[in-house]
């Protein structure tokens, strides 16, 4: 008696990635030991503290966290401790002096910050830094929780930032620990007075930029000024950019690479922030998935891991029209209000789309000190405290789903295979599915990479992966199949029965025949029992193909993506690595509708 137990009871919480790559992966390589950090996919997290915390680099060591996002201009000065998000003293900024108009650095807040890259360097910890505060544009929190968009309307401030830049890269140039320059966080040109842009859920972007192109306002200026002006002093370094309107994903459309070759591009993931922003003490009046009123129009729309990739459409977008490979796009940070309804499937769904399209990430927060709304190591519950007044960490499915990927980026209890590189595209899924003992590789630790893979190979994963119960006999309809002809006979035949192979028109099934992309997107289609959710949009697939209609699943349902130039290569061959990846977004994508 066969049965079919739903994928998502076999995985469970487990981290779940990493779209199909284009069959040639772009990636740029840098003889610079700094931009090399970049060339693999990274996992890091932010350090958003009032004051310098060393020790959280050991605990961010010990949680497998590969880089940390530092904002120092929000630590405290004179306090050991501070729970608020306020200044000790207004108008001093820190390493700036008075964001209302630079000199120079501020020599004891570049020692402090100095002793706390040492820590992170102790600790084998990369540092990228980022500000909260310019010259010009202090951070809200510090500014009595008014926007200062002085940077946006005014030369002078900008001048000064670039200089403010040159100096502090100056200092740090040669500390092994610092791998970016994160120039702002979160620009918001969009704010300012003069240029007011209220809602890119109903404005017109592009409309918005063409009248500030050329101004202070022009993002896209001020990254150009401010870099070259790095670069003058430090030519290594990596600098990050962060997209307008506090790095939303829609701001990209106006967004343009600057002319340097070690830079990448950043946003940060929030939405729908009427749901990710409800708080501990708030009526929940959203939970993920669901349906979120968005905008000043509160129109109501679906959030699911479907919204969420839709949403970050215009990231990727960019990212191919600008030729910028995935490994210089970071989402530099997400998260979600850990008692909202629905917190770890957000975060699962979020974690899985980034590894799906190779971008870097980091989670927000670790161990903050002001704020416990995104310690995911406090659970999805109300916290309870100690008696020394903190709170305690623990296990939980919200942690967990971090954790694991964490846990699966580091190598930590895995299957290893010696032809599959780190820093390859499929390295994720590959090692993820050994884990899951779907893929078993050829032995010795290897894998197989570049090989064609096979039909019994195809039907000896997908059967580990529906988890079918053994039968006693099956009906054999193949004259080829038998227990001398393959290794899976009764894997083969399992599947030939539930629809999902079939033969030719002579009765074999042809064991070690390779696969093509049109019937892996067929055999996808029938195992996970795909919906069409739109028509493809491919121009090398005829609008009479036998597989239009698995192609058109694949696609709607983010298995497949395709080879570049509009096309999805029917014909091609498939390799061991790129199936690994097809059935490992299969998975995904059925764990997140389940």
């Amino acid at each position: 008696m066969k049965k079919i137990i739903p994928i998502v009871a076999l995985i469970g919480m487990m981290s779940l990635g990493i779209q199909e790559m284009n069959v040639k992966a772009e990636t740029y390589k840098s003889a610079g030991s700094k931009m090399d950090f970049w060339n693999s996919k990274r996992t890091g997290t932010n350090f958003m503290n009032s004051t310098s915390l060393p020790e959280n680099y050991k605990s961010a060591k010990e949680a497998h966290i590969e880089y940390v996002r530092l904002a120092p201009d929000k630590w405290a000065k004179d306090k050991d401790f501070l729970f608020e998000d306020k200044p000790d003293t207004s108008g001093k900024d820190f390493l700036i002096g008075n964001a209302d108009n630079y000199q120079r650095l501020v020599e004891e807040d570049v020692a402090e910050l100095k002793a706390d890259l040492d820590a992170a360097q102790s600790q084998g910890i990369k540092v990228v830094l980022t500000m909260l505060s310019l010259p010009g544009d202090r951070w809200r929190q510090f500014n009595n929780n008014q926007n200062d968009d002085r940077i946006w309307e005014e030369e002078k401030y900008q001048e000064q930032a670039s200089q403010f830049w040159k100096d502090l890269a100056f200092e740090l140039k040669d500390h092994p620990a610092v791998v970016g320059y994160n120039i702002i966080n979160e620009p918001h040109p969009e704010t300012s007075k003069k240029n007011r842009y209220n809602d890119f859920w109903t404005e017109d972007y592009e409309k918005w930029y063409s009248k500030v192109k050329g101004t202070p306002a022009d993002l896209n200026e001020f990254y150009q000024k401010v870099v070259t002006s790095i670069r003058e002093v430090d030519k290594e370094t990596p600098i990050i950019l962060d997209s307008g309107l506090y790095a939303t994903p829609w701001a990209f459309k106006y967004l343009k690479p600057v002319k340097d070759n070690k830079t990448l591009y950043a946003f940060h993931m929030y939405e729908p922030y009427q749901l990710t922003s409800q708080r501990e003490n708030q009526n929940k009046e959203y939970q993920y998935p669901g349906i979120v009123k968005v905008g000043d129009l509160e129109t109501p729309m679906m959030w699911d891991k479907d919204g969420l990739n839709t949403f970050l459409q215009p990231v990727q977008n960019w990212s191919q029209e600008n030729h910028v490979p995935s490994n210089r796009i970071i989402a530099e940070e997400f998260g979600i209000n850990r008692t909202v309804p629905g917190a770890p499937q957000y975060m699962q769904d979020l974690i899985s789309i980034f590894n799906q399209k190779g971008w870097h990430k980091s989670f927000y927060a670790f161990r903050e000190d002001t704020w416990t709304g995104m310690n995911y190591e406090l659970g999805t519950e109300k916290i309870k405290w100690d008696e020394e007044g903190q709170p305690k960490r623990q296990d939980n499915p919200l942690w967990d789903v971090i954790k694991n990927d964490l846990q699966i980026d580091a190598g930590v209890n895995r299957t290893t295979f010696k032809d599959v590189p780190q820093e390859h595209w499929a390295f994720h899924a590959i090692h993820d599915l050994a884990n899951k003992g779907i893929i078993a590789g050829y032995g010795n630790g290897i894998f197989g990479m570049c090989d064609n893979v096979t039909r019994e190979q195809v039907a000896a994963l997908i059967y580990r992966t529906l988890y079918i119960e053994k039968q006693d006999k099956y009906e054999n309809p193949y004259r080829d199949i038998d227990g001398n002809s393959t290794m899976f006979p009764e894997e083969i035949l399992a599947l030939t029965k539930l629809g999902i192979f079939q033969g030719d028109d002579q009765g074999n099934f042809r064991p070690k025949a390779t696969l093509t992309r049109a019937e892996m997107a067929q055999v996808i289609k029938k195992a996970f029992r795909l919906d069409v959710k739109a028509p493809h949009n491919f121009n090398d697939v005829p609008a009479n193909s036998w597989a239009k209609d698995a192609i058109s699943a694949v696609q709607s349902n983010h298995i497949a993506v395709g080879v570049g130039e509009g096309k999805f290569a029917p014909d091609m061959n498939v390799t061991r690595e790129q199936y690994a990846q097809f059935l490992y977004n299969a998975i995904s994508n059925a764990q997140s509708h389940q």
